[in-house]
């Protein structure tokens, strides 16, 4: 089985973009292009409903495990300005409109150890992270300032974990 990665990509910093989609929350849809073997979408993320959504597509023929991340803090460390202080994520099957995980401070995860496993945990404690084995379908990974509100440049990521020779 195999994953992948489809949506449309939004100028995050221009509400009058062209290519912005309005989502059911009535946030601009800021997706990737397929991007082999892992895929993330960096953006800014403002406050209120205007939240980044990266979506993504799990196909074949059975449940896949997959890691996603939201950053913010981490981002300076390559030269990105003002970052994304708190972020938190959250999954929503697309197929069922259900909200599938949240987490904000991936240390507080349920499944933190997992999560460390991998090696592909956040670096910074406030950033968050889901490891969670979904179905086939269509999800988003909803990415907002976190309890506090804040505003900022992020990034959401999405990395396929069980099958990592199948790209997403």
């Amino acid at each position: 089985s195999s994953a992948s990665c489809s949506a449309m990509c939004a100028n995050p910093f221009s509400p009058q973009s062209p290519s912005s989609v309005q989502c059911p929350l009535r946030s601009r849809l800021i997706a990737c292009s397929q991007l082999s073997p892992d895929t993330s979408t960096r953006g800014h993320v403002p406050t209120g409903d205007s939240v980044m959504i990266g979506g993504f597509a799990v196909s074949g023929e059975g449940p896949q495990q997959v890691l996603i991340l939201a950053r913010g803090p981490s981002l300076a460390d390559a030269g990105v300005p003002n970052t994304l202080p708190n972020p938190r994520v959250t999954l929503v099957n697309q197929v069922t409109g259900l909200i599938e995980a949240s987490n904000d401070d991936w240390g507080s995860a349920s499944n933190a150890a997992a999560i460390a496993a991998t090696g592909k945990q956040p670096t910074r404690a406030v950033e968050s992270a889901i490891l969670a084995t979904l179905s086939p379908g269509n999800y988003t990974a909803v990415v907002d300032g976190g309890p506090s509100g804040g505003t900022g440049n992020g990034i959401v990521e999405v990395f396929e974990i069980d099958q990592p020779e199948t790209p997403l």
